[in-house]
């Protein structure tokens, strides 16, 4: 198979910014901490009750985007007439299935992430971000 110069060059260049523009990123870290010195509900307690709450969700939000109507399908009649049904399997393709994936999966962490946050929250526990590599 020939790629030509050109795109050997491009892919390459593309890389090595990729690669150069990560050496250097701080890394972080989320710690938790009580909103009070003595909380009710203990970390431990607390991360047991509201992890299962939260997958739970997020698979539900999953769901929720693999049955998103994204169009509709119709086939004409006979009669001049067209029967359409919804489509909700994404735009087709390589590049469509590859969105879609993006899509529940984006949809599936951003809900996990904000009900187990939320749900820390109720039972008295934030999160802060900590540079943990690469600090400035």
């Amino acid at each position: 198979m020939f790629i030509d110069r050109k795109f050997k060059i491009t892919a390459l260049l593309i890389i090595a910014t990729f690669l150069l523009s990560s050496c250097n990123s701080a890394q972080y870290t989320l710690r938790p901490y009580s909103f009070s010195e003595d909380p009710a509900i203990g970390f431990k307690q607390a991360t047991g009750m509201c992890e299962p709450r939260a997958e739970l969700e997020g698979q539900r939000a999953k769901q929720v985007e693999q049955s998103r109507v994204t169009g509709y399908d119709c086939e004409s009649l006979t009669n001049g007439t067209a029967s359409c049904a919804p489509n909700t399997g994404g735009s087709g393709g390589l590049y469509g299935g590859a969105a879609q994936a993006i899509n529940e999966s984006n949809a599936y962490t951003n809900t996990r992430d904000l009900v187990f946050k939320s749900c820390m929250a109720e039972a008295g526990w934030g999160f802060e971000s900590v540079c943990v590599k690469n600090c400035q």
